[in-house]
């Protein structure tokens, strides 16, 4: 099949700049290390990872809207939570993701969560236009103090909330809002990185240009981990620009999946919201990430006619309709996961 030539946005990512992160996360030992990605996951190693813009501006030109994935040649591919989950070896089901979704966020609780007094925290919680928030140079300052003083615990809070504003959440350049700080309070940003992701790109393909602010290391790392690994499609793609190696896909090509990556159980629904299957070209079956729900903006309804999920956007954190954003909220604290009941794993590509 001949790659179809598109139509091309002019989009961007920016890359972070974590220079500074990178020589406070030095002062950590191994045993600290493991401390902390139990505590925050695996987020210390996104600084080592050398992203290609090249590769990810060439990735999102194949963003489909209507379908919320990556429409290829003759195949689909959409994240999961499940993929972020291992990528970042921190899981939804250990805690509730948006617990203090559309709620004001008391100086008390973060403090407690970055193991320093309130009286440490409520003075710097400056605004910046309409949201209030950490200057990345006041949690720094901090930091080192903490350092110094080998308090590694609030060391540790501070140094993952300075990576959730400026790696994960890149939303203001050196500050961390106050919603970032709300995702670092429920202990897991895995669902809202991958509506994070999803929200920037639907958005910048209805404004048909811009710089996509997500987490880039994290959709550059997940990307790697898809493209083929074997036989002469290696040999192939070496000598092609990235733009060329994205058109040249096929699913036959694709690395779908490994042992290692296997999981026991698949998020099948939330409270009353399904998390419904969506069947690729080639029947590969990505479960659709709109459950993930956009920390600021973003959720969905179920549609009577079909019993899929239509999706509407929350402008105003549900205070026109406070009871659906209580009913997305209770959802995620009721989590319910399925895994032989989906049957036996193949690891095959197989025709509708």
């Amino acid at each position: 099949m001949a790659p179809e030539r598109r139509n091309t946005f002019p989009l961007k990512f920016k890359a972070p700049k974590v220079d500074s992160l990178q020589e406070l996360s030095t002062s950590l030992t191994t045993f600290k290390v493991m401390r902390f990605n139990v505590s925050y996951g695996r987020i210390l190693p996104l600084f080592d990872v050398d992203v290609d813009m090249a590769a990810l501006t060439a990735l999102v030109q194949y963003y489909d809207p209507p379908l919320r994935c990556l429409t290829f040649q003759d195949f689909q591919l959409a994240q999961t939570i499940e993929e972020y989950e291992r990528i970042l070896n921190h899981y939804v089901k250990d805690h509730d993701p948006f617990v203090k979704l559309g709620e004001k966020i008391d100086p008390k609780e973060i403090a407690e969560a970055l193991y320093l007094e309130e009286d440490e925290v409520t003075p710097y919680l400056k605004p910046r236009g309409e949201v209030k928030g950490f200057t990345r140079k006041f949690l720094e300052n901090k930091a080192r103090d903490l350092e110094k003083a080998e308090n590694w615990e609030a060391f540790s809070a501070v140094l993952a909330l300075l990576i959730y504003g400026i790696v994960l959440f890149p939303n203001e350049e050196d500050f961390v809002d106050l919603p970032v700080v709300g995702v670092f309070l429920a202990k897991t940003a895995v669902p809202t990185l991958l509506a994070d992701v999803y929200y920037h790109l639907n958005v910048r393909h209805e404004k048909k240009k811009g710089i996509v602010l997500c987490c880039a290391p994290l959709l550059y790392i997940w990307l790697r981990e898809h493209m083929p690994r074997q036989g002469e499609w290696i040999e192939i793609l070496n000598n092609l620009k990235w733009s060329q190696k994205l058109a040249s896909l096929t699913a036959n090509a694709m690395f779908w999946y490994t042992h290692d990556w296997a999981v026991d159980s698949l998020i099948h629904h939330c409270g009353n919201f399904p998390n419904v299957p969506l069947i690729g070209s080639r029947g590969c079956i990505n479960y659709n990430p709109e459950l993930a729900l956009r920390q600021h903006e973003y959720s969905m309804k179920k549609e009577p006619e079909t019993g899929l999920l239509k999706e509407f956007i929350i402008t105003d954190m549900g205070a026109s309709d406070p009871s659906m954003l209580k009913r997305v909220k209770r959802a995620w604290s009721r989590i319910h996961r399925k895994g032989k009941e989906f049957g036996k794993r193949t690891l095959m590509v197989e025709e509708p």
